[in-house]
């Protein structure tokens, strides 16, 4: 409800409401439809002993994952501290090296934000897997970095595509809308005309300022947004730009101003995904797309997702954990 304007959310929503998880040779569910420990309030969730003395019993395991009837209870890994989780990640690589044919679990209690700053874990997949001498390379060299587990790079076993039909409809529906205003607002604009290349494609940039809970760690006051916006799309006057703007700011006139803030550079098209996300919602609501259920804050921030990893080329992030002075966006788009 924290995260839904204080309305409840749903006892009947499931994960596959959001997200689904297929096998890619099977195309079967790769999710369990019903989890009866899992909880959306967070307060009410169970501890992990409840979670440890439930699924000893059943093989369920995580929030919503089942192991196969049959299967013997996987191996459990429990990483209490932050300075375990090496040794414990050492331990998890070599079970599922020696014996890929046994389940295990992995339960990691530190918080993810607390890992990240100690730069715990970070590259160590990427190590291995482009370390030929490294004793595991044959098992890491076919997985994919780790960045978009939910979006188009998945791991090879599961389907790439995991976007519920309901899902699908409003994150199409977005997107055609989206071409749309960016024909529309290059075709009117010559100042735009006279720069780009009208042989490339617009290169479509997702752009995320986290707000509320960030401000101690990443400064997003409108001057320095002004300034990191200018260096980031200083140089790429080229190529026409659909930004796809998200962000957690409740003050209209701190997101128009960052709208104006893109708009001056003419070669970008800027439109503020939060307001099109509910706009295509309501839309797929009314032609009983969507159920009543699915009208929330939750389902609002998958789509936005789906659309920052199905349909963006580049992501530009102002948050806790990325929050540089500018970004080589010239660079990445080889310009």
């Amino acid at each position: 409800e924290m995260h839904n304007g204080g309305v409840p959310i749903s006892p009947t929503l499931r994960w596959r409401d959001f997200i689904e998880h297929r096998f890619a040779d099977t195309n079967d569910l790769a999710m369990t439809e019903f989890n009866p420990m899992f909880t959306m309030n967070r307060a009410k969730r169970p501890k992990l002993k409840h979670y440890l003395q439930y699924y000893s019993k059943w093989n369920i395991f995580d929030y919503g994952f089942l192991a196969p009837k049959n299967a013997t209870l996987p191996k459990l890994i429990i990483t209490k501290k932050l300075e375990d989780f090496e040794n414990d990640f050492l331990k998890a690589e070599s079970h599922s090296f020696h014996h890929p044919d046994d389940p295990f679990v992995w339960f990691i209690v530190p918080n993810f934000y607390d890992m990240h700053d100690e730069g715990i874990g970070k590259d160590w997949v990427e190590q291995r897997r482009d370390n030929v001498s490294h004793p595991f390379h044959s098992h890491w060299r076919s997985i994919n970095k780790l960045s978009y587990v939910y979006g188009t790079q998945n791991c090879d076993y599961i389907a790439p595509d995991t976007m519920p039909p309901h899902v699908k409809h409003v994150v199409k529906s977005m997107i055609a809308e989206m071409e749309k205003m960016m024909r529309s607002a290059l075709s009117s604009n010559d100042a735009a005309a006279a720069q780009v290349d009208r042989m490339k494609q617009p290169t479509k940039v997702f752009f995320h300022i986290r707000r509320g809970d960030t401000l101690d760690h990443c400064d997003t006051n409108l001057e320095r947004v002004r300034r990191y916006i200018d260096c980031t799309f200083g140089n790429t006057h080229t190529r026409s730009i659909l930004v796809i703007f998200r962000s957690d700011e409740q003050d209209p006139s701190y997101r128009r101003q960052v709208l104006d803030m893109l708009h001056s550079h003419p070669n970008v098209v800027a439109v503020d995904t939060d307001a099109l996300v509910w706009q295509h919602m309501r839309s797929a609501h009314e032609a009983g797309v969507l159920q009543p259920e699915h009208m929330i804050n939750m389902l609002a921030f998958m789509v936005s997702n789906f659309v920052k990893w199905t349909y963006s080329d580049h992501v530009l992030q102002l948050r806790r954990t990325t929050c540089p002075d500018c970004d080589n966006l010239a660079g990445w788009m080889k310009l």
